[in-house]
């Protein structure tokens, strides 16, 4: 099962879910085995730990993971702590 967090909706809080798709913009903390940030979307000021995901958006915060693909349209600012990540686009 997929967590989706649409286009029209703003989460302040913690997340914590086996997979996240964001269409819509986080402030805080995230917490999931997988977790797909879409493109023109934001996650930011977040402290996030995947195991695997995606960034097309953009993302700015601490990233933990084991397996990051970071897309053409992704913006990325802060700490990513990762052992392998995929650059694509």
């Amino acid at each position: 099962m997929v967590s989706t967090i649409g286009p029209f909706v703003a989460i302040t809080g913690q997340i914590v879910c086996a997979r996240a798709l964001v269409h819509g913009r986080v402030r805080g903390d995230v917490h999931a085995s997988k977790l797909v940030i879409a493109a023109r979307r934001r996650v930011f000021s977040c402290d996030v730990t995947i195991d695997e995901g995606a960034i097309e958006g953009e993302f700015n915060g601490t990233l933990r993971a084991n397996t990051v693909n970071v897309t053409g349209s992704a913006v990325v600012e802060g700490e990513l702590h990762h052992p392998r990540t995929v650059r694509s686009g």
